[in-house]
């Protein structure tokens, strides 16, 4: 008899709790219904205010070129012997966009080394740089669409220039304009033989009176034992090289990136 009491109590206890995970799986069912219905309006939503979104995947190619070569976006710039009054060294690289959406240009400098020693490159001085930092500048032109950075801008302590210029942004192809899809990416090393107009940074210890011309001449002393310290120090570079070592006096890796423009 109390088994049979004990049974129709446990009978009861189950389906109350058949009743209550029912009523827990319905109510998770409402909710996730309701979620779904409004992810949906809000897509939809979406797709009304903005009728022209392109949910296509757009092709995507642009080619580094070199002469008639197609190169990776990793580039080395290497310059060996260079003195005063050196003809400049310009390697131009062709940007060539192949998609259906235009690119933006940018870059990365991974390394680089001047006589065997690593610098680091920053846009403005920091507490704890060591003598081994450059500061570059970055001028854009928006009329011709080209950025110009400087990567050694002091000429107190350099009396050479290592300059990149490369296209902002590179348009689609156009059957009217052969060049509207291309672009450039240029790096030059130029040093000078002498200063013949004034830079747009002075030294802060320029004497203050001076006219231009007698800028210049200060300047083109002080470039001169800058050169001669230099020319040194290069042909000391060289001299110390042990057998096989191929390192070069200027020595520079850098990444090309060109990213889709949506």
């Amino acid at each position: 008899m109390n088994q049979l009491r004990r049974f129709r109590k446990n009978k009861e206890v189950t389906k109350k709790k058949i009743k209550k995970a029912k009523s827990t799986t319905l109510k998770l069912s409402l909710i996730m219904l309701n979620f779904i219905f409004a992810t949906f309006a809000w897509f939809t939503y979406t797709m009304i205010l903005n009728p022209y979104v392109d949910v296509n995947i757009s092709a995507w190619q642009v080619d580094f070129k070199d002469n008639d070569s197609v190169l990776g976006t990793d580039m080395q710039f290497q310059v060996g012997n260079f003195y005063p009054g050196m003809n400049d060294y310009v390697k131009n690289i062709q940007i060539v966009n192949l998609g259906d959406r235009a690119a933006s240009i940018t870059y990365e400098i991974q390394q680089i080394k001047i006589l065997g020693q690593e610098y680091q490159i920053k846009e403005t001085p920091e507490t704890g740089d060591s003598e081994f930092t450059l500061y570059k500048s970055e001028v854009t032109d928006t009329t011709t669409g080209l950025k110009t950075i400087k990567l050694l801008n002091d000429s107190s302590k350099y009396p050479f220039e290592i300059i990149l210029i490369h296209s902002i942004m590179i348009d689609i192809e156009n059957p009217d304009d052969a060049d509207q899809n291309k672009g450039k990416f240029e790096i030059c090393f130029t040093w000078p033989y002498e200063i013949t107009t004034l830079p747009e940074v002075l030294p802060d210890d320029l004497p203050e009176g001076l006219t231009d011309e007698e800028k210049i001449e200060e300047l083109n002393l002080r470039k001169t034992e800058l050169d001669t310290q230099w020319g040194y120090n290069i042909a000391n570079f060289y001299k110390t090289q042990s057998e096989g070592d191929t390192t070069q006096g200027i020595e520079i890796t850098l990444q090309a990136i060109a990213k889709q423009i949506i």
